[in-house]
């Protein structure tokens, strides 16, 4: 009983070792379009042990912005097979039961895919980029979080003291945006290493490949309307 117990615990150790305290883990501009490039930290809204429980309930979410777009990337570890679509609701609740509703523009599913650092790689997962509008989070501190899948939906409480780190994430990252550019520039290779964990930024590499797709999907989905638009 006792070494089970402290397995557990240095399971959960070693879960927040990937979320640590509020902080920009990128701040870069790019060289070429002067476009701001900020991530913060992931922060848990939801978690519980990996073992024994793994209900999925263990949820993070970083704020970002790239090619003049903000986002919220959630990790959910589900460790059953969860799905999502795109276009898919994901809700959030304030502290006045008001609810503030982002939509998935992308998503990623399968094992590894919903983790935070090193822990949980063999487990179901999602990534999931949502866009919204974030300020919500500046001044309101969320109680609850709605995730809507292709079997239904699944509702989270949020601790206060989750919200409240989440929101301060949130006013970092708006603080960071409106800071003069840098001289400082991501490296490229880094887009092109899968599944490995970057220390210096404290993000998963994944992450950025995952955008970039996305964004580059968004760009031509958004030529295809002009195109049928204009000669349809």
């Amino acid at each position: 009983m006792i070494m089970k117990q402290n397995i557990i615990l240095l399971l959960l150790f070693m879960f927040s070792i990937g979320i640590q305290a509020q902080s920009i883990k990128v701040s870069q501009t790019d060289k070429f379009t002067k476009d701001k490039v900020v991530y913060t930290s992931y922060e848990k809204i939801s978690s519980e042990a990996l073992i024994g429980t793994q209900t999925g309930k263990n949820i993070a979410m970083c704020f970002g912005r790239e090619n003049g777009l903000n986002m919220i990337l959630m990790k959910w570890l589900t460790a059953d097979a969860r799905l999502v679509s795109v276009n898919s609701k994901v809700i959030f609740l304030d502290e006045e039961d008001n609810p503030h509703e982002f939509t998935v523009s992308d998503y990623a599913s399968g094992r590894g895919e919903g983790t935070v650092g090193a822990l949980g790689m063999d487990l179901w997962g999602l990534r999931i980029l949502l866009l919204g509008d974030l300020s919500v989070f500046k001044n309101h501190i969320m109680t609850a979080v709605r995730i809507y899948t292709t079997d239904g939906y699944y509702d989270y409480k949020i601790k206060k003291g989750a919200a409240e780190k989440t929101r301060k994430a949130y006013r970092l990252f708006e603080k960071e945006i409106q800071k003069g550019n840098r001289s400082n520039y991501l490296p490229t290779h880094k887009y092109f290493t899968n599944y490995i964990y970057d220390n210096r930024y404290s993000i998963y590499v994944s992450d950025r490949i995952f955008l970039y797709f996305t964004l580059y999907k968004n760009k031509l989905e958004n030529k295809r309307k002009i195109i049928n638009r204009h000669f349809a």
